[in-house]
């Protein structure tokens, strides 16, 4: 199975060869859930509902009122009927105020510009900075309401931890951009293509990126990258 490219899917989810049962596991037990609980977990039951939604399952059992109206706020999400979704996603957290319930609540009303709201129910998730996929959707909502240096602010706290994420080198590439960082845009943007293999397209942007910089601590890490990815190239060539 391979799932269809679509803006609006989890960025985490746009391929995966697994069946959605395999792959809820297989997630949950990746996000060191015990094996005694994981499929009692709303996060699990979640993840399956999202796949269903991105199969486009037509055979998809609920077990509980809360995964009816999880799954109904994700398909109507994807499908842009952003009010219906609002409706569903109501509904849910008036109970529910799981990460993943959440979560999908800040997305469904950042498409709707109600910006605040939205805000609002990401900062809810207790510890929200530690999850990538909360910084994700945090950071495109911050962007969207023009709060671009706040955004970018959370994205640098993340990836200092986790430097080589290609999902946010990629989004905080595109929120300098919006202040024309032109040596911070190449840089991420180099970091992300490092990290997919595409070391020429990387090395191409890392040199721009030196070229267009005036900061001397990220020049020398610029230069740090540059020795990097043309060792990997070398390594390829021979």
């Amino acid at each position: 199975m391979r799932l269809q490219d679509n803006a609006k899917t989890n960025e985490f989810l746009l391929t995966h060869p697994l069946s959605k049962n395999r792959a809820a596991n297989n997630f949950s037990r990746n996000m060191n859930t015990t094996d005694e609980n994981y499929r009692n977990s709303f996060s699990y039951k979640a993840l399956k509902a999202r796949l269903a939604v991105i199969e486009n399952s037509h055979i998809y059992k609920h077990n509980s009122n809360d995964e009816i109206l999880y799954h109904g706020a994700f398909k109507y999400l994807l499908e842009g009927k952003y009010k219906k979704a609002s409706e569903k996603i109501d509904e849910l957290t008036n109970t529910n105020t799981t990460k993943e319930a959440l979560l999908l609540a800040g997305r469904i009303y950042a498409e709707l510009n109600n910006f605040p709201r939205a805000k609002s129910y990401f900062y809810s998730i207790d510890s929200f900075k530690k999850y990538e996929e909360v910084i994700y959707f945090l950071s495109k909502t911050l962007m969207k309401s023009n709060e671009i240096e706040d955004a970018i602010k959370l994205l640098r706290d993340y990836l200092k931890n986790d430097r080589n994420n290609v999902y946010l080198n990629e989004l905080i590439a595109e929120a300098y951009l919006k202040l024309s960082k032109f040596d911070r845009v190449h840089f991420h943007k180099g970091l992300a293509l490092k990290n997919k293999g595409l070391f020429s397209e990387a090395l191409d942007l890392m040199l721009r990126a030196k070229k267009e910089t005036n900061n001397k601590d990220l020049l020398s890490i610029i230069e740090y990258q540059i020795l990097i990815i043309e060792e990997k190239i070398n390594f390829l060539r021979s």
